[in-house]
């Protein structure tokens, strides 16, 4: 199922891992990574552009900034700042 992968041998699907996402059923990996600019800390993930409808899955709040990848979102240093969330 979408948010899984079943690797080749494996009886049962596995959740995609923390800041990973499965955007289709069916597959051998992971689709990939979530998005620059998007935090995934859930395993389950459907999407590399969550849109936080989801709880645990979202753009990167204000503030804060999301590595490829990212599981949590990383406060941004002092005295920095971005026109874009």
């Amino acid at each position: 199922p979408v948010g899984s992968f079943c690797p080749v041998g494996s009886l049962r699907p596995i959740l995609c891992g923390l800041g990973q996402y499965c955007g289709i059923p069916g597959l051998v990996n992971v689709s990939g990574p979530c998005d620059i600019g998007y935090f995934c800390n859930k395993t389950g993930g459907v999407s590399a552009r969550p849109d936080g409808s989801v709880a645990g899955f979202g753009p990167c709040l204000a503030g804060r900034f999301c590595l490829l990848g990212t599981t949590e979102p990383t406060k941004c240093p002092r005295g920095t700042y971005s026109s874009t969330v």
